[in-house]
This record gives structure tokens, C-alpha cells and sequence, in this order.
């Protein structure tokens, strides 16, 4: 089994994943954007939703790894100002970062998944979170809004 990247898309042979949805409301409907799941998304910036938790029940312990849906029509993708990033947390313990880089100027409805990152998940209740920190952002002038899908967690 591979991990993802921006470069290609792998191909896992058993989805054995799982959509979570955050447990806030979502603060996003468009009638101009289209291609997110259920009934809306989280819009996160600077301003909006700096932390969003999400609560799991694991059936097993073990390694698995988290990513995101998410679109970003902030800029260009090459100038690398627009590529937001938030930190994940597993029940408080940071685990790394999701990048989040532009799809393509004006691109909201180009939904996409962040990288993903590798965690150890108990069984029973966890907490993850994904915040924005200081150091995510070391472009202050950068667009930082993003809007988010679900989270999406693969057993490895």
C-alpha cells in the first residue's frame, strides 16, 4: 500500500475507508459550488473555524492514515502563497501537517484530498483536530480559506 501525493493518485485495491463529517455546522452552501458531500462544508480561514474536532470510535487498534476533501480556488498553483496548512492532532498529541494547496484560481468546486498522515488510533473513542497554529502560516499575505468536505481515515 502506497501513500498518496500530489504527483499521482495510487490505486488501493479494498476501500476500507471511512467519510467522517466534522461536528460543527457546516458554514458553507453554494449554489455556484458544486461536488461536496451531503449537505454542505466548513469554511475555514483565519476568521472561521481555527479548530475543527472531530470524534471517532475505533473498533480495532491500529495504524491508519487521515486525510482530507477539501477545495481551495485561492490563486495560482504555482506561486505557492495559497497553500494553507493546519495541524493534526490525535486526543491532544500533535501527529503533523495537512497541506492544503490550491486547486487552480476560482477552482471551489475542485474538490481534492490533502496528504495524508500516518497515526496510531486506539479502540474505543478519539478525538482528532485539525487547528491552525502560528506556524501554519509563515505567508501571512497568502489566501488561508479553504473549504472542507469530510475526513476521511484508511486502515493500513
Amino acid at each position: 500500500m502506497g501513500f498518496e501525493s500530489f504527483g499521482s493518485a495510487p490505486v488501493f485495491s479494498v476501500d476500507q475507508s471511512r467519510k467522517i463529517m466534522s461536528g460543527i455546522p457546516y458554514t458553507g452552501q453554494s449554489s455556484n459550488i458544486k461536488g461536496f458531500t451531503g449537505d454542505g462544508f466548513v469554511i475555514l480561514d483565519r476568521q472561521k473555524n481555527r479548530q475543527v474536532n472531530y470524534s471517532i470510535e475505533m473498533e480495532q487498534e491500529g495504524n491508519y492514515l487521515i486525510d482530507f476533501k477539501y477545495a481551495n480556488g485561492n490563486g495560482n498553483l504555482y506561486s505557492g502563497k495559497d497553500c494553507p496548512s493546519r495541524s493534526l492532532s490525535v486526543s491532544g498529541i500533535y501527529q503533523g501537517v495537512i497541506v492544503l494547496p490550491s486547486r487552480g484560481d476560482g477552482e471551489w468546486s475542485n474538490w481534492g484530498y490533502s496528504n495524508s498522515i500516518r497515526v496510531r488510533l486506539p479502540r474505543g473513542r478519539s478525538r482528532i483536530s485539525l487547528s491552525l497554529e502560528s506556524f501554519n502560516e509563515p505567508n501571512r499575505e497568502a489566501g488561508n480559506r479553504v473549504l472542507l468536505d469530510y475526513m476521511r481515515i484508511r486502515k493500513e
